[in-house]
């Protein structure tokens, strides 16, 4: 695995992080504003 291999691999990964993060903020406020709770 070469250094442009493992770089790509991180950013890959960085953005599917991201995404995670994004969906799972995104779900917490509906649940919240549906809900009324937390």
């Amino acid at each position: 695995m070469t250094m442009a291999d493992t770089g790509h691999l991180l950013l890959a990964h960085g953005r599917v992080a991201d995404d995670r993060v994004a969906y799972f903020a995104i779900m917490a406020t509906r649940r919240t504003v549906k809900g009324g709770r937390q």
